[in-house]
């Protein structure tokens, strides 16, 4: 009884962290996802659902693109910052 007890918990504990890492990304997207919901694209949309990298990452090169087409103007790339802190 015992043996079953630790080794269901041991299973347990295996899968819990194995799963963490997905969970982890899984959060993150939702929360790069909610802060750059009113402002990407439809285009950009369709290319965070594809996208293979982190979130963050994803929301760093919207927030680059943006630094690019508006230089000097970086007060008009506030709202792709927030997503990446």
């Amino acid at each position: 009884m015992v043996k079953k007890i630790v080794g269901s918990g041991i299973v347990f504990g295996m899968v819990a962290f194995l799963a963490l890492p997905f969970a982890r990304e899984v959060y993150a997207r939702h929360t790069v996802m909610r802060h750059l919901d009113g402002v990407i694209s439809a285009s950009d949309r369709a290319a965070f659902a594809n996208w293979s990298g982190s979130a963050q990452a994803f929301a760093a090169t919207l927030r680059d693109r943006c630094l690019r087409e508006n230089i000097g103007r970086a007060s008009a790339c506030e709202r792709y910052r927030t997503a990446t802190n």
